[in-house]
């Protein structure tokens, strides 16, 4: 008895290099290395970043110029430059702490919110494949295809936002959707995913017998309560308010940090700045890509759970055995002939017993 297969083209496609690299890298340096992994190419691609740092190195500059035509004019360093024209440390110092705990705490909220996101994905998942699994075991072949069909493709539109034309393409080159039904759910909006699942659900009480209906109907409404509740965390977006003073204590922070940390005779005050500037975009950022796991594009968790749904759907949707066929008497006389032992060692606290 063998597996056969017969999934169509393009169903399982494969993983981008970016979600490849998500695997957890062991050691510290390994991890300090692993640098376009991380946030750091979008950080150094903000524009705010280069002008802060400008002007930190621009007052840099122009101070250590002032400072030597002193040395030259008064044959001596003046100590009352710096003192008149710098910002008080202890300002400053108040200041960066009110900017990090804010931004912590936005850091924190929002990796709540990931957390939510990615386990109601799962829960999500988790119960297409329940309704997928019972769909290829009571139902027939061609409709247990379709209803899987349907399921996979309301649980990936509730995981794409919009969805783009590029996400329409995927799921069409997947064979999810069929190139005639794509621009009738475009227009339909929201709505089809209810569309699908009443779909699902009526195939279900036409084929299944009453011992499974019930109970294959309750797996379809888990899996409608979870998406609505995905859908309703993804639209909760942060109030303006909050986001807004965010951004003005980080900017004033920042503004005057890079004017104050400039009034230094040390050759290491820009890259100090430019160090402290990295951390607190990087931090921004961070959150930017926590805040919406579900956008397109994403390198965190739920692109990788997508990746094993697809994987999982595509061996129940098109995955035989010769088994059935034959009631399993083949299976049954190797199993007899041929007992699988399974060896397993006992733990150490029960070696002793």
């Amino acid at each position: 008895n063998t597996f056969t297969s017969s999934p169509p083209h393009g169903f399982i496609a494969p993983m981008d290099g970016n979600q490849e690299s998500m695997e957890a890298t062991e050691g510290l340096l390994p991890i300090i290395w692993d640098l376009w992994s991380s946030s750091l190419p979008e950080v150094l691609s903000r524009s705010e970043l280069w002008f802060f740092c400008g002007l930190n190195l621009a007052t840099w500059g122009a101070f250590q110029v002032e400072q030597a035509s002193v040395r030259s004019n008064q044959q001596g360093v003046n100590f009352d430059l710096g003192s008149n024209i710098s910002v008080d440390w202890v300002d400053l110092k108040m200041l960066t702490m009110i900017s990090t705990t804010l931004l912590a705490f936005y850091v924190h909220q929002c990796f709540g919110r990931y957390q939510l996101i990615c386990t109601l994905t799962t829960r999500m998942l988790s119960s297409t494949h329940d309704v997928a699994f019972q769909a290829r075991l009571f139902l027939s072949s061609k409709s247990s295809r379709l209803c899987s069909r349907w399921l996979a493709l309301t649980a990936l539109l509730t995981l794409t936002e919009g969805p783009s034309i590029r996400a329409w393409r995927k799921l069409v080159a997947r064979g999810f959707v069929k190139r005639a039904e794509v621009e009738p759910l475009r227009r339909m909006g929201p709505a089809r995913r209810w569309l699908l699942l009443q779909k699902v659900a009526h195939l279900v009480a036409t084929e299944a017998s009453d011992k499974v209906l019930g109970e294959m109907i309750g797996r379809v409404l888990a899996m409608k309560d979870y998406q609505q509740e995905i859908l309703e965390t993804r639209n909760l977006w942060l109030p303006f308010r909050y986001h807004h003073l965010l951004t003005v204590v980080m900017m004033v922070n920042l503004l005057l940090l890079s004017y104050g940390s400039a009034l230094s005779t040390s050759c290491l005050a820009p890259p100090v700045f430019f160090l402290i500037t990295i951390f607190f975009f990087g931090m921004m950022e961070v959150s930017l890509q926590l805040w919406n796991p579900l956008a397109e594009g994403s390198r965190l968790q739920v692109p990788k759970l997508t990746e094993d749904f697809l994987l999982a759907m595509h061996a129940l949707m098109y995955y035989e055995h010769d088994g059935p066929a034959e009631q399993w008497h083949s299976d049954l006389k190797e199993e007899q002939s041929q007992p699988c032992q399974f060896l397993v060692s006992a733990p150490a606290s029960f070696a002793g017993a």
